[in-house]
């Protein structure tokens, strides 16, 4: 997952994950019983995404917020405003 967009890198490391089981014969339930893992679990994780993927993307966007910030000031811009939505705000 390195592309900085998690959730849609997650979401395709599922997706080749299922079709490699499946290339050599294993089911989702198969791996999660091999792994130790409900069989529940990708199941919710089709619906919705994990938090721990959710937040390490936001915090990766604080992140590039704060360089393009400082690219503006070493630029000579006026520094803009640190976002502080009300999403960020509740981390």
């Amino acid at each position: 997952m390195s592309s900085g967009n998690y959730i849609k890198d997650f979401y395709a490391e599922l997706d080749t994950l299922e079709k490699d089981a499946a290339a050599v014969g294993m089911t989702i339930t198969s791996i999660c019983k091999a792994t130790g893992i409900s069989r529940a679990t990708p199941d919710r994780w089709r619906r919705e995404c994990p938090t721990t993927v959710m937040l390490l993307q936001r915090m990766q966007q604080v992140v590039r917020d704060e360089e393009a910030r400082l690219a503006a000031l070493a630029a000579g811009a006026p520094p803009a405003p640190i976002d502080l939505s009300p999403e960020l705000q509740q981390q």
